[in-house]
């Protein structure tokens, strides 16, 4: 029966599920494993039985079989309600409501002899909870995250496979389960899965490794320093199998992203040569293309739309432009047309020799760009715009050449400006002001206000991931054309980013927040300004250094001035600001001593002193920042311990 579909067609037109149902309470154990291999193929190869079946009750008394004692019917069982799972939400629901999941869980630590009940308890674990957010949550909250870590530890090649399966499908789209499978070192062991010699294998070990990345910056970063570049390279060799390709191109992206460093290791490891011999090849799909594009962008950007020249250099060497080029003219599908020219810009960003190199290819013009703008679908207008943004970015002769080859309207910009999505309306903001002298209708005056406005007030958002895209954008408009930064200060960014750095534990908000600040310091009311806040809020100063990363910028003279003053320790009214004591301010003049570590504390002129007969002179040891420690100068004692700075205060005797 399980290789003859006709005779399977004739059973369903039988209707046999009663029959089934009541065979399945027989006490005979060979009758439960036998008719649950009859289930087994006929929901496997005649869909619709997956639904008839379930009507007619076969999943719950499919789970009371999981108490059988017998491993043939355990195993039957199992595989039988992995297969009425496969696809089917409400299926997957039943079995978490008849109480299947508990008996799978144990199943997964009973170390049988040949470890088939583990492996099909995971197996059908994967099933339940792919793709169902509440039955990942629930199996996971069953306490299966360890056993499953644990198959993938084991030496059985097979548990290790099916442990990973079952790990994808628990923590994709689940951030909760994803961190908790990495605080078992789910990742380390699912590593080790590259390393085996059959593509199956490295292949569920590299997509449940993508699955534990998720969806923020840092984690995937996490999971592609794990991954490792030479293991991402050997993914990038895989011609047999798109997944490995895909997750390769993923994971060099997570790794790469705004970090010199690592675009330039991977580099160096020959990256480039694997990327530009998949591009040339015919046989890959439109999905994995469009990723290696991708992945030739991103290598060339810093921080804030920085260039990466030498990686740019040596893409320009393999002769990835005109491979592109070549591939863009050849593309009918406006989303790769747009990826392309989204990474030709990425790669001629502030290079002139790269710039050169674009302006000798006869197949390209802003034409087809300008086209995209016109396209019905928002996301290829707005993707568009970003390619031209980028190609204009401190460009001043790419701008008049655009402009040139044809007008830029504003309304164009209009719908996304207005549109409720707040990620549409930044990057439609960041978009007018770089392109403020292409865009017509308005004036570059009106566009760059208007963009900058919008994206500070984006600062006001409650979602992180919001203000990360703002902040981001931001910094990048901030070592453009002069003006825009007064602007920011002009419209309050400074107060909300400050705001924001003191108050955040979202690290990835931290530091996209830290590097706009680092270069807001080079507007000379900016740095004035954030040198007040850093002085006025303890530890506002350190949380901007620790957060600086990449390569992100400051100004080294803010830095310098706020070491200076924190030696110095002027001035210490500060001090009252943050809770400290009242500075005393004495009725007597004051002056600033010379420079010295151990001073006499009190010097007593009797005779000869240039200040009068019976002048008693009290050094007074202060710094900016500390409380001050009210003590009798009377008594010889400081008002600070371990100072820096000498405050010379002279008492004369009052007149009798």
């Amino acid at each position: 029966m399980t290789e003859n579909v006709e005779v399977q067609k004739l059973l369903t037109d039988m209707n046999l599920g009663p029959n089934l149902v009541h065979l399945l309470s027989s006490p005979v154990g060979d009758i439960q494993a036998r008719v649950s291999i009859i289930i087994s193929d006929l929901v496997s190869n005649i869909e619709s039985n997956q639904k008839i079946f379930a009507r007619q009750g076969i999943i719950p008394a499919l789970i009371q079989l999981l108490d059988s004692d017998m491993e043939d019917v355990l195993l039957n069982a199992i595989n039988a309600i992995r297969v009425m799972c496969l696809s089917s939400p409400s299926n997957q629901t039943e079995v978490t409501e008849c109480n299947g999941v508990e008996p799978l869980v144990d199943l997964l630590s009973i170390n049988s002899d040949n470890n088939f009940l583990e492996s099909a308890a995971a197996a059908t674990l994967a099933a339940i909870s792919l793709g169902h957010f509440e039955n990942q949550n629930f199996i996971v909250a069953a306490g299966a995250a360890e056993p499953l870590v644990n198959l993938t530890r084991s030496r059985n090649v097979v548990l290790q496979v099916k442990g990973a399966r079952a790990i994808e499908a628990l923590a994709e789209k689940n951030p909760n389960n994803q961190s908790v499978f990495l605080k078992l070192g789910a990742a380390e062991a699912l590593a080790q899965l590259l390393k085996s010699i059959n593509g199956n294998e490295r292949e569920q070990g590299a997509c449940a490794l993508w699955a534990l990345a998720g969806h923020t910056r840092p984690q995937q970063k996490i999971i592609a320093e794990t991954i490792g570049i030479s293991n991402i390279i050997k993914m990038l060799l895989e011609n047999k199998s798109e997944k490995l390709l895909l997750v390769g191109c993923l994971s060099a992206i997570g790794l790469v992203k705004e970090d010199l460093v690592n675009q330039s290791n991977m580099v160096k490891a020959d990256a480039l040569q694997q990327l530009v011999r998949l591009l040339n090849g015919n046989h890959l799909s439109q999905q994995v293309t469009t990723m290696v594009v991708k992945v030739l962008g991103v290598l060339c950007i810093g921080v804030a739309y920085t260039n990466n020249e030498y990686v740019q250099s040596k893409i320009a060497e393999e002769g990835a432009i005109p491979v592109l080029i070549q591939l863009q003219d050849d593309s009918s599908c406006p989303e790769m047309q747009v990826e392309i020219l989204t990474t030709l810009a990425c790669i001629v960003l502030q290079n002139q020799n790269n710039q050169t190199l674009l302006s000798n290819e006869m197949k390209f013009n802003w034409n087809c760009l300008l086209n995209l703008l016109q396209s019905p679908k928002q996301d290829i207008r707005l993707r568009s715009g970003m390619a031209l943004t980028i190609f204009s970015f401190n460009n001043l002769s790419y701008q008049y050449s655009i402009r040139h080859t044809g007008a830029i309207d504003y309304s164009i910009y209009e719908e996304f400006l207005e549109s409720p999505d707040p990620y549409f309306r930044s990057y439609a903001a960041f978009q007018i002001v770089v392109l403020a002298r292409v865009v017509m209708g308005r004036s570059s005056v009106f566009l760059t206000a208007t963009g900058v406005s919008i994206l500070v007030e984006t600062l006001k958002s409650e979602d992180d991931d919001v203000v990360i895209l703002a902040a981001s954008l931001l910094s990048s408009l901030s070592h453009m054309r002069a003006g825009i930064t007064d602007a920011m200060v002009t419209v309050g960014a400074l107060e909300f980013l400050i705001e924001k750095l003191n108050t955040t534990s979202n690290p990835q908000l931290s530091s996209a927040v830290a590097i706009t600040l680092g270069y807001l310091t080079f507007n000379a009311t900016a740095s004035r300004n954030l040198f007040t806040a850093c002085r006025n809020m303890p530890g506002l100063y350190k949380t901007l250094i620790k957060n600086l990363k990449g390569n992100a910028k400051i100004n080294s003279k803010f830095i310098d001035d706020f070491k200076m003053a924190r030696d110095i320790g002027l001035p210490s009214q500060c001090l009252e600001i943050n809770g400290g004591f009242p500075v005393q301010k004495p009725n007597q003049c004051m002056k600033v001593s010379h420079w010295c570590m151990n001073p006499p504390l009190v010097r007593d002129h009797s005779a000869g002193s240039k200040y009068g007969k019976g002048t008693k002179t009290h050094l007074l040891r202060t710094k900016s920042a500390f409380p001050l420690r009210q003590k009798s100068p009377q008594r010889g004692k400081p008002l600070l311990e371990k100072s820096k700075t000498m405050i010379e205060v002279r008492t004369t005797p009052k007149s009798p």
